[in-house]
């Protein structure tokens, strides 16, 4: 495996591994969003924009969400 190759630490590993669902989330509410816009679009350009505007809230519960699953994860390496 590359990580052995490499030697990462287990926690090293874990980081890396909770990073990348971080980014998941970073992207995935911005596209989220896009998709909302263009759904609504042909309906109303207002709605398409509060639409897409409002999907955004979704960062707050994600990143709490991943906050907390990421600190309970860390302490076992303390």
């Amino acid at each position: 495996m590359q990580r052995r190759r490499i030697g990462l630490s287990p926690f090293e590993v874990f980081y890396t591994v909770r990073q990348r669902s971080r980014l998941v989330i970073m992207f995935g509410v911005p596209l989220v969003s896009i998709v909302v816009t263009l759904a609504l679009q042909p309906g109303s350009a207002v709605w398409a924009s509060i639409g897409g505007g409002v999907t955004y809230i979704l960062y707050t519960p994600a990143m709490i969400l991943w906050y907390r699953s990421y600190q309970k994860g860390a302490e076992r390496f303390d």
